[in-house]
């Protein structure tokens, strides 16, 4: 993810670009890939995108509360966990944006991760 708010996929073996995602409203902040490989997801500022990686549609979700400082899917793809700035974790359901748990904290959640074995 790069400040010209596209996210790109490389091909490393032959060094060549596969796909870019985007653009974003502005610059990716933290970009994740669903375990399973079908699913890519950034945040920058206040807006959290996901595409499909096979056909590169993106997928709706609604606008963060506050801007994204991080993001990772859950081991099944269905929830999302993203770091905001404004001292708050946020749990999502991956398919609607819908939040289904927060956690606040005493400042900028700057990174987030599941354990590989959470459902």
């Amino acid at each position: 993810a790069g400040a010209d708010r596209f996210v790109r996929v490389w091909d490393v073996a032959k060094r060549t670009e596969v796909k870019a995602f985007g653009p974003l409203p502005t610059a990716a902040k933290a970009v994740a890939v669903s375990r399973d490989g079908t699913t890519l997801a950034a945040v920058g500022g206040k807006h959290l995108k996901l595409w499909s990686l096979a056909d590169g549609k993106e997928l709706p979700v609604p606008d963060l509360p506050a801007d994204g400082t991080s993001v990772s899917f859950n081991p099944d793809r269905t929830r999302l966990v993203v770091g905001l700035s404004d001292g708050t974790a946020v749990v999502l359901d991956a398919t609607t944006g819908e939040v289904l748990q927060f956690a606040p904290h005493g400042g900028p959640v700057v990174g987030v991760a599941w354990s590989p074995n959470a459902a």
